[in-house]
């Protein structure tokens, strides 16, 4: 400021001084940036894969494990028969009696019921498919959580460098506005000029304190999305946002989405274990025959106090008669079919928000490239001719206060556009139910 003024005390023109501004600028920036070097640390990062392996700690993830584990001692429980059962039965008469006098009569033995429908087989397979979906939801409780992280990763991204498009809009506007008071002050300027781009230089540190404050919220975003293991990444996120790489097809999506998506996956195992729901309500109308055998002891007496011991069996049929599974088997058979027509039409969603969310991504990208042709070079030139004229008397402080502003929002759109466009494919994945 005090250089500027001094030159054109001495005479030079306001283009001069502005070439002589423009020359002194990068000097003291080299100097400012090599004593930020020297004392601070470079600025931590951190990269998508490191926040995708963080995702191991996630309490979300550690839950679908452990219901995964559980699912397992279920499909050996499924497949077990009923224990056996000890009856012990013991009488004595208070009055007349056969039995052993000293002893009374006693019987002890053994009960198994014996399912001979094969039902421990048939719970057994039910319980394998439901351990299978239940892994495949595991599967697809990783994939969801990775591609959230994914999400916020590229929303935290697009705040930090929103934060440094306004950051260096307010360097822009600070030397702008010493211009416009060298200017007042060797009387080429009213004193208005020097008021308006303080009002100018306000507003842009406003902007930055806002991108502050959107950096907070999109960090407290990718925490939850993380988990436990966000406290471990610091900084911002490394990654080049205006990458310009190719979408996948539509066809390796739909392929993807068909083949590998674990939350359809799920929900057909979940159709095959109803069907298999079908087969044990059927067994079980006729599950199976309990069967004793025991001893007995002191049931009579003989004439040589001889003491009768008896070798007891038994067998207990149940008789269908009652219960037929009227009702189990039509019902099973319904849920199963309930099973698979939501089976049906989960691939069916999916397989139609993957087209739609894939249409969506490439007319992003077509927006993103087209605006990367056009509007960036334009906001650039503009803001030189703009300083130019001013400095030369041409133009009024408004003109030279929207420029910078036009120019600010050219860079903010073309991060937004940027993100947008990443995110939209993210989203592809996530309606293919598919990570990366």
């Amino acid at each position: 400021m005090r250089f500027l003024k001094l030159a054109m005390r001495r005479g030079l023109v306001p283009g001069a001084c502005l070439v002589l501004l423009a020359l002194a600028e990068p000097a003291q920036a080299g100097v400012d940036a090599v004593a930020t070097t020297s004392e601070a640390p470079a600025a931590a990062g951190f990269s998508l894969a490191e926040a995708l392996a963080a995702l191991d700690r996630h309490p979300q993830l550690v839950s679908a494990q452990a219901t995964g584990r559980a699912a397992a001692h279920d499909v050996v429980a499924a497949g077990v028969w009923t224990n056996p059962q000890i009856n012990i039965q013991y009488a004595r008469s208070l009055g007349y009696t056969t039995y052993d006098p000293l002893l009374g009569a006693g019987q002890i033995g053994v009960t198994q019921f014996l399912e001979t429908s094969g039902l421990p087989t048939a719970r057994r397979r039910a319980a394998e498919f439901e351990r299978d979906a239940t892994h495949a939801d595991t599967g697809a409780t990783r994939t969801r959580l990775a591609l959230e992280v994914r999400r916020a990763f590229l929303a935290l991204a697009g705040a930090f460098e929103r934060r440094n498009v306004v950051a260096g809009t307010l360097v822009q506007v600070e030397r702008a506005r010493g211009i416009v008071e060298a200017r007042v002050a060797g009387g080429l300027a009213p004193r208005y000029h020097a008021s308006r781009m303080a009002i100018a230089v306000a507003d842009a540190r406003a902007a930055v304190e806002e991108a502050e404050a959107q950096i907070a919220t999109e960090r407290g975003a990718f925490d939850v999305a993380v988990g436990p293991g966000a406290s471990a990444l610091l900084g911002a996120p490394k990654m080049d946002l205006y990458e310009s790489s190719s979408l996948p097809s539509l066809s390796s999506f739909l392929d993807a989405a068909k083949n590998h998506n674990a939350e359809v996956n799920a929900m057909q195992l979940r159709a095959r274990a109803a069907a298999a729901e079908v087969d044990i309500a059927q067994r079980s109308v006729f599950p199976g025959i309990a069967v004793y055998g025991g001893l007995g002891v002191g049931q009579g007496i003989g004439p040589n106090n001889e003491r009768q011991y008896d070798v007891l069996v038994g067998v207990t049929v149940p008789i269908p008669s009652l219960d037929r599974g009227q009702g189990r088997i039509p019902a099973a058979r319904m849920r199963a079919q309930a099973w698979s027509s939501a089976a049906d039409g989960l691939t069916l969603e999916v397989d139609q928000r993957v087209r739609a969310e894939h249409a969506a991504a490439s007319r992003r990208r077509v927006a993103l490239e087209k605006y990367r042709e056009s509007a960036l070079a334009s906001s650039a030139a503009m803001v030189g001719e703009i300083e130019a004229a001013y400095s030369d008397g041409r133009l009024a402080v408004l003109e030279l206060v929207d420029a910078y502003t036009s120019a600010r929002d050219a860079k903010l759109r073309f991060v937004d556009l940027a993100v947008d466009a990443k995110i939209a494919e993210v989203a592809v994945w996530q309606a293919a139910g598919v990570a990366p």
